[in-house]
Protein backbone atom coordinates (compact mmCIF):
# COMPACT_ATOMS: atom_id res chain seq x y z
CA UNK A 1 0.00 0.00 0.00
CA UNK A 2 3.21 2.13 0.01
CA UNK A 3 2.87 3.27 -3.22
CA UNK A 4 -0.70 4.79 -2.76
CA UNK A 5 0.14 7.30 0.49
CA UNK A 6 1.52 10.00 -2.12
CA UNK A 7 -0.81 10.08 -4.44
CA UNK A 8 -3.75 9.93 -1.82
CA UNK A 9 -1.81 13.06 0.12
CA UNK A 10 -1.48 14.75 -3.32
CA UNK A 11 -5.35 14.31 -3.96
CA UNK A 12 -7.21 15.30 -0.75
CA UNK A 13 -4.87 18.24 -0.27
CA UNK A 14 -6.03 19.25 -3.88
CA UNK A 15 -9.65 18.69 -2.86
CA UNK A 16 -9.08 20.40 0.62
CA UNK A 17 -7.41 23.58 -1.41
CA UNK A 18 -10.09 23.03 -4.02
CA UNK A 19 -12.99 23.27 -1.34
CA UNK A 20 -11.43 26.08 0.69
CA UNK A 21 -10.52 28.41 -2.47
CA UNK A 22 -13.97 27.65 -3.82
CA UNK A 23 -12.90 25.82 -6.97
CA UNK A 24 -13.85 24.71 -9.62
CA UNK A 25 -15.31 27.89 -11.13
CA UNK A 26 -18.64 27.45 -12.18
CA UNK A 27 -19.25 26.13 -15.43
CA UNK A 28 -22.36 28.45 -16.65
CA UNK A 29 -23.42 26.68 -19.87
CA UNK A 30 -23.28 23.38 -21.62
CA UNK A 31 -20.81 24.38 -23.89
CA UNK A 32 -18.23 25.47 -20.58
CA UNK A 33 -18.63 21.49 -19.66
CA UNK A 34 -18.63 20.32 -22.65
CA UNK A 35 -15.00 21.96 -23.36
CA UNK A 36 -13.83 21.52 -19.54
CA UNK A 37 -14.68 17.61 -20.29
CA UNK A 38 -13.21 17.04 -23.56
CA UNK A 39 -9.69 18.53 -22.47
CA UNK A 40 -10.04 15.89 -19.22
CA UNK A 41 -10.68 13.09 -21.48
CA UNK A 42 -7.94 14.22 -23.87
CA UNK A 43 -5.19 14.46 -21.37
CA UNK A 44 -6.16 11.32 -19.68
CA UNK A 45 -6.18 9.18 -22.60
CA UNK A 46 -3.11 9.97 -24.02
CA UNK A 47 -1.15 9.71 -20.42
CA UNK A 48 -3.08 6.35 -20.40
CA UNK A 49 -1.38 5.72 -23.71
CA UNK A 50 2.18 6.46 -22.50
CA UNK A 51 1.70 4.40 -19.81
CA UNK A 52 0.46 1.46 -21.52
CA UNK A 53 3.14 1.78 -24.07
CA UNK A 54 5.78 2.13 -20.66
CA UNK A 55 4.14 -1.56 -19.84
CA UNK A 56 4.90 -2.82 -23.15
CA UNK A 57 8.61 -1.69 -23.31
CA UNK A 58 9.32 -3.24 -19.47
CA UNK A 59 7.22 -6.22 -21.16
CA UNK A 60 9.91 -6.27 -23.70
CA UNK A 61 12.93 -6.17 -21.60
CA UNK A 62 11.25 -8.63 -19.05
CA UNK A 63 14.30 -11.77 -19.57
CA UNK A 64 17.09 -9.27 -19.38
CA UNK A 65 19.44 -9.64 -16.17
CA UNK A 66 18.71 -5.93 -15.27
CA UNK A 67 14.83 -7.50 -14.51
CA UNK A 68 15.87 -10.61 -13.39
CA UNK A 69 17.73 -8.68 -10.50
CA UNK A 70 14.47 -6.46 -10.06
CA UNK A 71 12.28 -9.41 -9.53
CA UNK A 72 14.46 -10.88 -6.96
CA UNK A 73 14.85 -7.70 -5.18
CA UNK A 74 11.03 -6.95 -5.44
CA UNK A 75 11.96 -3.86 -8.00
CA UNK A 76 9.92 -4.92 -10.79
CA UNK A 77 6.44 -5.92 -9.02
CA UNK A 78 6.73 -2.11 -7.90
CA UNK A 79 7.20 -0.78 -10.58
CA UNK A 80 4.24 -2.41 -12.30
CA UNK A 81 2.62 -1.84 -9.37
CA UNK A 82 3.25 1.72 -9.63
CA UNK A 83 2.43 2.00 -13.77
CA UNK A 84 -0.91 -0.37 -13.12
CA UNK A 85 -2.26 2.57 -10.35
CA UNK A 86 -1.06 5.58 -12.64
CA UNK A 87 -2.77 3.87 -15.30
CA UNK A 88 -5.75 3.22 -13.45
CA UNK A 89 -6.23 6.36 -11.86
CA UNK A 90 -6.15 8.05 -15.65
CA UNK A 91 -9.13 5.61 -16.74
CA UNK A 92 -11.27 6.48 -13.55
CA UNK A 93 -10.90 10.45 -14.88
CA UNK A 94 -11.29 9.13 -18.60
CA UNK A 95 -14.44 7.56 -17.04
CA UNK A 96 -15.49 10.53 -15.04
CA UNK A 97 -15.02 12.65 -18.42
CA UNK A 98 -17.21 11.05 -20.73
CA UNK A 99 -19.50 10.74 -17.79
CA UNK A 100 -19.54 14.37 -18.25
CA UNK A 101 -19.75 14.27 -21.97
CA UNK A 102 -22.66 12.35 -21.89
CA UNK A 103 -24.57 14.52 -19.55
CA UNK A 104 -23.94 13.63 -15.91
CA UNK A 105 -24.00 16.85 -13.60
CA UNK A 106 -20.89 18.93 -13.10
CA UNK A 107 -21.60 19.55 -9.60
CA UNK A 108 -18.91 21.10 -7.40
CA UNK A 109 -18.44 17.43 -5.43
CA UNK A 110 -17.71 16.20 -9.20
CA UNK A 111 -15.45 18.65 -10.14
CA UNK A 112 -13.40 18.41 -7.16
CA UNK A 113 -13.38 14.53 -7.32
CA UNK A 114 -11.49 15.31 -10.57
CA UNK A 115 -9.10 17.32 -9.29
CA UNK A 116 -8.45 15.11 -6.73
CA UNK A 117 -7.95 12.30 -9.25
CA UNK A 118 -5.92 14.41 -11.43
CA UNK A 119 -3.68 14.92 -8.59
CA UNK A 120 -3.44 11.57 -8.03
CA UNK A 121 -2.68 10.69 -11.36
CA UNK A 122 -0.21 13.00 -11.99
CA UNK A 123 1.99 12.01 -8.46
CA UNK A 124 1.80 8.29 -9.79
CA UNK A 125 2.91 9.26 -13.36
CA UNK A 126 5.96 11.17 -11.84
CA UNK A 127 6.69 8.29 -9.72
CA UNK A 128 6.41 5.82 -12.87
CA UNK A 129 8.69 7.95 -14.81
CA UNK A 130 11.16 8.44 -12.38
CA UNK A 131 11.26 4.32 -12.42
CA UNK A 132 11.28 3.87 -15.47
CA UNK A 133 14.32 6.50 -16.33
CA UNK A 134 15.84 4.35 -13.70
CA UNK A 135 15.01 0.98 -15.73
CA UNK A 136 16.33 2.57 -19.27
CA UNK A 137 19.76 4.12 -17.58
CA UNK A 138 20.19 0.84 -16.09
CA UNK A 139 19.84 -1.30 -19.05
Amino acid sequence: MRPLLAPLLAALLAVAAGAWQGWPPALGDAAAVLAFAGALAAVATTMLGFILAALAVVASVAHTPLMQRMRQTGHYGDLLHTMFYAGAAFLAIDVGAFALLFGAAASHGVMLLMLGLHAAALVLLVDTGRKFRLVLVNL
